[in-house]
């Protein structure tokens, strides 16, 4: 907390929610601490355990030291957007094998610790409770990171970020946004399935916990004006998040999520390499979802040789986490 005392002097509470600046550092403390369970291959019954107790029970493992996190401020000579783009991100964010285990080091910045406490809301049906958003912004705190690590894995990082842009940045976060979503529910302990089973309550709950900031909203809503081209790419990537997540939820976990431009046909929609075309009448997103999953439901319980390649697929993301 001493290195965060700046930031906690000149915050104030939400007001929507009683949650202070304390218990936002506390939150982020154990979604990190969920990321290095994960990384470090802890078991089942470790990573189930609620954020209390995680933190502890790594400490009895050996992996007091796996999280290292520190405070930067952004250079305030940058132009707005550099500052609200790689300014936003941490500079020092790394994952590394330390004494026979891995360790996660990162910085936070100040404009993104103001976004996360700014953009705090509580999601449908979660109870409006201090500590249930404290646990809803730790879950978001370890989709954030996992997104994060995607992107490094993809070579993409805080110093080439600007490099990134248009189609080739849409379809890095397409996959990014999915394997972090997958990465979340395997670090809460909780079963994934691409056998379409019957959903999971526990995976549900989680997935709408995640729903729980808009910091990344806070930031754009900064930049000033979008162009049309934007706007397009964000409901694009938007309606890939929701499709994603359902999927996720409905343990139909795909190897890929792509939403391509609208075409007199409709919206097209590339699941594994087999592309789904919703009506264009459907603009909705929530729609949209509903359509594809009912589409890719129909289209794997026609291909064995599918449903072989995700299972094989989802292992390989699952077992990447240990070796990063």
């Amino acid at each position: 907390m001493k290195t965060f005392a700046a930031w906690l002097d000149q915050s104030t509470p939400n007001a929507a929610v009683p949650v202070h600046a304390e218990d936002v550092l506390e939150a982020i403390d154990c979604g990190l601490e969920r990321v290095v369970a994960a990384l470090n291959g802890m078991p089942e019954e470790v990573r189930r355990l609620p954020d209390k107790v995680l933190g502890r029970a790594l400490k009895e493992r050996g992996l007091i030291h796996a999280v290292a996190i520190g405070l930067e401020v952004p250079f305030a000579g940058l132009p707005l957007r550099d500052r609200l783009d790689a300014g936003f991100h941490p500079s020092r964010f790394r994952v590394r094998s330390v004494e026979g285990f891995t360790r996660l080091e990162m910085s936070l910045t100040v404009d993104f610790l103001n976004a996360v406490f700014a953009g705090l809301r509580v999601p449908a049906g979660i109870e409006p409770t201090t500590e249930a958003i404290k646990a809803c912004l730790s879950a978001w705190m370890t989709r954030y990171v996992f997104h994060t690590l995607s992107h490094q894995r993809q070579e993409i990082t805080v110093v080439n970020y600007q490099d990134h842009s248009g189609i080739s940045r849409l379809h890095a976060d397409f996959e990014a946004d999915l394997e972090s979503i997958v990465d979340v529910i395997h670090a809460f302990g909780l079963p994934l399935s691409v056998e379409g089973v019957s959903p999971n309550a526990e995976v549900l709950r989680l997935v709408q916990r995640l729903a729980c900031c808009s910091a990344f909203g806070i930031r754009q809503s900064m930049r000033g004006p979008t162009t049309v081209d934007e706007e397009r790419d964000r409901w694009m990537r938007s309606t890939a998040g929701r499709i994603s997540s359902r999927l996720v939820v409905e343990n139909l976990v795909p190897t890929s999520v792509i939403v391509g431009v609208a075409t007199p046909r409709g919206v097209p929609v590339i699941i594994n390499n087999h592309c789904h075309v919703v009506g264009k009448a459907v603009q909705d997103r929530d729609e949209i979802a509903d359509a594809i999953v009912a589409s890719y439901r129909e289209h794997l319980h026609e291909c064995d040789g599918c449903r072989v390649l995700t299972h094989a697929h989802l292992e390989v993301v699952i077992e990447r986490l240990r070796k990063i």
